[in-house]
C-alpha cells in the first residue's frame, strides 16, 4: 500500500456527484433542498416519476403535511415550510407518483431531513 488519497479521494468524488445529480429520464426518485433546515424554513421537495405520471404527492408526515405536486417533464416540485414548532430531529419526506385518474398510487420514494 501507498498509503496515498488518491484512490478515497477519487470514490468520494464519485459519490458526491452522484448525490446531486438530475434523476434520468423515467427514474423514480425525490430530492430535498436542503436536507438540514431550521424550523421555520422552506424547503424545495422535487419527485420524479415514470413516463405516464401525471401527478403526486410530497408528504412530511411529521412536518408539513400533505401537497400535491403537479407534473411537467417527468417531475413535480413543491416548497414547503417547516414548522417553527417540529420536533428538532430527522424526519422522513415521501413521495407517491399516480397516473392522475384514480387514488391508486404508482410508485413511493422516501428521502430525510434534518430539521435544526
Amino acid at each position: 500500500m501507498d498509503g496515498g488519497l488518491g484512490a478515497p479521494l477519487a470514490a468520494l468524488s464519485l459519490a458526491c456527484a452522484l448525490l446531486v445529480a438530475p434523476e434520468p429520464a423515467n427514474a423514480v426518485g425525490i430530492h430535498v433542498v436542503p436536507a438540514r433546515v431550521a424550523a421555520g424554513q422552506s424547503i424545495t421537495v422535487t419527485l420524479y416519476c415514470p413516463a405516464g405520471a401525471k401527478g403526486g404527492t410530497v408528504d412530511g408526515p411529521t412536518t408539513f403535511g400533505s401537497r400535491r405536486a403537479e407534473f411537467a417533464d417527468g417531475k413535480g416540485t413543491v416548497t414547503a415550510r417547516i414548522p417553527q414548532d417540529a420536533d428538532r430531529a430527522e424526519h422522513q419526506v415521501n413521495g407517491f407518483c399516480d397516473d392522475g385518474e384514480s387514488s391508486a398510487r404508482e410508485a413511493v420514494v422516501s428521502a430525510f431531513i434534518q430539521v435544526f
